[in-house]
Formats: C-alpha cells, sequence, structure tokens
C-alpha cells in the first residue's frame, strides 16, 4: 500500500468517526443543559438572590481592614496588574497592608 492511500483512508475513518463521536457528544450535552436550566429555574424560584445577577462591589468608606494582611501571589510579574489590580488598590484602600510575591525571575 503507497503511503498517500493509507493517509486518505485514514484520513476519511478519522473524519467520519469524528463526525459521530461529536454528534453523540453534543446530544449528551443537549441534554446535560436543559436539565441544569430547568434546575437553575426551580432553584432560582426558590431563592431570593439570582445566582446570575452580576454583583458590583463599591468601596467601604474607612479603614474597615486596618490591621490586616494581604499577600498577593503572582507567577509572572504582571498577573497581579493585569488580573486583580483594581481588587488589590481596592483592598489596600480600606486598610490591608498588601504584600506582593512573586514565584519568578522570568527569564
Amino acid at each position: 500500500m503507497e503511503r498517500k492511500d493509507f493517509l486518505k483512508k485514514g484520513l476519511v475513518s478519522g473524519a467520519l468517526l469524528g463526525n459521530s463521536v461529536f454528534a453523540s457528544a453534543a446530544e449528551s450535552v443537549g441534554r446535560n443543559t436543559q436539565q441544569n436550566n430547568k434546575e437553575q429555574k426551580s432553584k432560582s424560584l426558590n431563592s431570593e438572590a439570582d445566582p446570575e445577577e452580576v454583583v458590583i462591589e463599591r468601596a467601604v468608606p474607612g479603614k474597615p481592614h486596618k490591621g490586616k494582611v494581604l499577600l498577593a501571589i503572582q507567577a509572572h510579574s504582571d498577573d497581579i496588574p493585569l488580573f486583580a489590580g483594581g481588587t488589590v488598590a481596592k483592598l489596600m484602600d480600606e486598610g490591608y497592608t498588601g504584600y506582593l510575591l512573586r514565584t519568578s525571575d522570568d527569564s
């Protein structure tokens, strides 16, 4: 058998097999999604707060966290500033003493 024939057969059978696997997986996900939606609706009817509601926590006046320590650990030199800078600044403004621990020298 030539290599090109082997590759063609492999690609075709892989494509057919892949389609059937993805189709059955999609059906399974669809059933699970419908069941999860029903469960979420019943939960939201039984609870006062909507779990999907977006809550923006505003800064608290004064220094309610005075004396507490915040340790922010980052693997790279820009992780905390990019992903949690606003939260860290808010907490430090409310009284936390902040420490930044970098676990890499980024080399």
